[in-house]
């Protein structure tokens, strides 16, 4: 029996964002509910450096063949391997408190985003080759709400757990989590490639050519005459939003809220909101053309951050609901515009590579933007940081305007 490719781009979704969250937030929540300066809570989003630079062995996974005792097809094999390797650092990563074992936190985070990094390379090109070239709308949303899902469960479900039995165990439960979705490699449908050993299927969008090296797939990217779009986006359409998520769980515990208020509504209802946005993506990106997705979509993400205004020195359970709602409506719209963009321009013979070309520029804006935030808010104070956030996001969403005004799923 084989799982539909809706149903397995939407499962690896999933186990993509568990680790993701886990050095994202949680171990940030950790850190400030142990006495961990806020300057050095900024410090940990470092640990994102390998999101950054896995476009380095991005051409290994566009050769990798499957071998004995894991899911035949090189895209199914290597996500299955990758999550192997992560199970064990998320319990290494249990066994150190940041107040008293920094050092093998800052290890066992590091590597685990290594692998973290490897097995997002595996799933974006795994989602971009499985499904027709028609559908690269609903491949971006049903990806987008997976990765959510997999925040929610090692973010908000994370800091629920810890609130009544610890960060440690919380953390170990996201391993069982990701122990228990190494059944999806298995049953899900291989791209129809040269490699693959399974049957092609019905409805794929083509044969993939064996994969190249990186400055093949670099110069192949470049012949499109769109590097400085491609760049600029890459760079700043979400730099605001990663400015204010990076400090957004120290913000909200420093304004005296609970770890199971911040997991069940900041995390949990989250969640929500983030399925209502990427369900509106999924319905209104194949009927407006790329360019009107990227500013409009882009600008309501950047301006959505405004909200969390309401919140300084407000404790009220409501407020946040509502500021919630928010953020993650317009962050889940937006971030599902910005996949489809990378995956429009991302299609090619390379398509693992070029994919991680990109998503490493935009590691890069995360890791620049989010190490220094600590030291924003520390300086400005919450109101200014959060105000800078917003006009950044909207200058970011500017940027969309360089986007050729075709529609997506032409």
């Amino acid at each position: 029996m084989r799982l539909s490719p809706n149903i397995a781009v939407l499962l690896f979704g999933v186990a993509s964002g568990l680790p993701f969250s886990i050095t994202g937030t949680t171990l940030q929540a950790w850190a400030v509910t142990q006495g961990v300066s806020l300057e050095e809570v900024g410090l940990y989003a470092l640990f994102g450096i390998p999101y950054v630079l896995k476009f380095l062995w991005a051409p290994l996974l566009d050769r990798f063949r499957g071998h004995a005792g894991v899911p035949s097809g090189r895209r199914r094999g290597a996500i299955f391997l990758t999550q192997v390797a992560i199970i064990p650092l998320l319990i290494l990563c249990s066994f150190s408190p940041p107040a008293s074992a920094a050092g093998q936190l800052a290890v066992a985070a590091f590597v685990l985003t290594i692998f973290s990094a490897t097995l997002d390379l595996s799933i974006d090109a795994y989602r971009a080759e499985i499904l027709p070239v028609g559908a690269v709308g609903r491949s971006a949303s049903l990806g987008v709400l997976g990765y959510r899902v997999g925040m929610f469960l090692s973010g908000a479900g994370a800091l629920i757990v810890a609130g009544l039995f610890g960060f440690e165990w919380a953390i170990r439960l996201v391993a069982l989590v990701m122990a228990l979705l190494l059944f999806v490699p298995s049953y899900a449908p291989e791209p129809d490639s040269v490699d693959s050993t399974d049957s092609p299927q019905a409805g794929s969008p083509r044969a993939i050519p064996e994969g190249g090296g990186y400055f093949e797939a670099f110069t192949d990217l470049l012949r499109s005459g769109r590097v400085g779009e491609i760049l600029l986006i890459a760079l700043l359409y979400r730099a605001g939003d990663m400015l204010l998520s990076a400090m957004t769980v120290p913000f909200l515990i420093q304004q005296g809220f609970a770890l199971e208020a911040i997991g069940s509504i900041q995390k949990g209802f989250g969640v929500a909101a983030t399925v209502i946005g990427t369900a509106a993506a999924a319905v209104l990106l194949p009927k407006i053309t790329l360019r009107s997705a990227m500013v409009w979509l882009g600008v309501l993400q950047g301006a959505s951050s405004l909200s969390y205004l309401f919140l300084v020195g407000n404790t009220g359970i409501f407020a946040l609901s509502v500021v919630v709602f928010i953020e993650n409506f317009s962050g889940g719209i937006g971030t599902a515009a910005f996949i489809t963009y990378f995956m429009s321009v991302s299609r090619g013979r390379f398509t693992g590579t070029q994919f991680a070309v990109l998503s490493s520029l935009m590691g890069l804006s995360r890791v620049v933007v989010s190490s220094t935030s600590g030291f924003l808010a520390a300086v400005s104070g919450w109101e200014l940081f959060i105000v800078v956030s917003a006009v950044l996001g909207v200058v970011g969403a500017g940027c969309g305007m360089l986007v050729p005004g075709k529609d997506l799923e032409s």
